[in-house]
């Protein structure tokens, strides 16, 4: 009985053993990319680029990735920026539907969601428009290649939009270079294109035009392309 009890110490020091090896040595945060049979594309123009313009550059790397093997459809949204979740005319996002897996499995690992993504990004590369960045989703959601999290910077003593702007790159920059976090980016930018009205109250008073008139018509012109309003040190922005 004593030999037996012995003879089980042992193999069950053997096991914690080996547990703590395998714990220590396989990758904890290993999860593997999987092919879900889509991937999704990211269309990004220069700020203040119309929606027209968003529009006909979308179709244009839909098309493309149609052309590539094993992809069955593409779905563009214009309009709509898949980084920030939000609407806006310099961005699309398109679903890029690919073959069922029996039909891909006969080519073997050339179309697997990996190359498939290869070859788009490849042949993506010819469009000079735009930001085209196409990626796969993540396994879990939350956590890939369009996971994360999210970081705020504050500006408490009103030093400025451009200095602001300034310090969100700084911390991007460190960010992407620590080696921990790829990919980081921002939706922050003060170089998109304004439009200021001198509205000549002398001469609309003459007209006999109310100034209040005027600021209606021109909220009405503009309420289309406007996504919000806020309001900063007693000034309004739209």
């Amino acid at each position: 009985m004593v030999r037996h009890k012995a003879i089980f110490l042992i193999i069950y020091a053997v096991l914690i053993g080996a547990a703590g090896y395998m714990f220590t040595s396989v990758p904890r945060g290993f999860i593997p990319q999987a092919d879900q049979g889509y991937a999704i594309l990211v269309v990004q123009l220069p700020e203040g680029a119309s929606l027209q313009r968003t529009d006909e550059v979308a179709k244009r790397a839909s098309e493309i990735a149609r052309s590539v093997p094993g992809v069955k459809n593409a779905v563009t949204i214009a309009g709509f920026s898949g980084a920030t979740f939000s609407a806006a005319a310099n961005a699309a996002t398109s679903f890029i539907i690919f073959d069922p897996f029996e039909k891909r499995n006969e080519f073997g690992a050339s179309q697997r969601a990996p190359a498939i993504l290869a070859e788009a990004q490849k042949r993506l590369f010819a469009i000079q428009e735009a930001f085209v960045l196409a990626i796969l989703p993540p396994t879990v959601r939350g956590i890939g290649q369009g996971g994360g999290f999210k970081m705020y910077i504050q500006d408490r003593t009103n030093i400025g939009f451009p200095t602001l702007e300034s310090a969100v790159n700084e911390m991007i920059g460190k960010a992407n270079a620590s080696g921990q976090v790829t990919g980081a980016f921002t939706a922050f930018n003060t170089r998109a294109p304004q439009v200021f009205l001198d509205i000549d109250r002398v001469k609309a008073q003459q007209l006999n035009v109310p100034i209040e008139a005027s600021s209606r018509r021109c909220r009405r012109c503009s309420a289309r392309h406007t996504s919000t309003t806020s309001r900063r040190s007693g000034e309004r922005f739209r």
